[in-house]
């Protein structure tokens, strides 16, 4: 992987953070919805529309299921970028690619927090993506 490929792929990992946020909120409430249409089926059965009733709980775990796939793929994804950077061997090229991929942090956030100049974090920035294993 070159390191403009490895620029991109650890950018992914806010907007995957981001996205997996908006999916979990969703499976919560597509299980939320199947659970109370789910309960609407027993009284629907006694008027006669349970069929249409079932059906609206089957899509919704279908839904379900989806928003989960999806969890446990972008999931898998943080895991390899969070691994990856876990083994970076230099202590200051961890905590600088954890501020600025994981935490999203501006050049100059990362230069106050770590006490050290924006050309010197490009410095270590540009050693930490020769040695970081994507």
């Amino acid at each position: 992987m070159t390191i403009d490929e490895k620029k991109r792929y650890l950018k992914r990992y806010k907007k995957l953070e981001d996205e997996k946020e908006i999916l979990f909120n969703r499976y919560i409430e597509a299980q939320t919805k199947a659970e109370h249409v789910g309960a609407s089926i027993i009284v629907s059965k006694k008027h006669g529309t349970g069929n249409q009733m079932e059906r609206a709980v089957e899509k919704m775990m279908e839904i379900e299921a989806q928003y989960y796939q999806r969890i446990i793929e972008i999931s898998k994804v943080l895991t390899t970028i969070e691994n990856a950077i876990d083994k970076l061997k230099d202590g200051n090229q961890r905590v600088l690619i954890m501020h600025r991929y994981i935490e999203g942090m501006s050049w100059e956030q990362v230069a106050v927090k770590m006490h050290y100049t924006i050309r010197r974090l490009t410095q270590i920035h540009g050693e930490a993506l020769v040695n970081i294993d994507l």
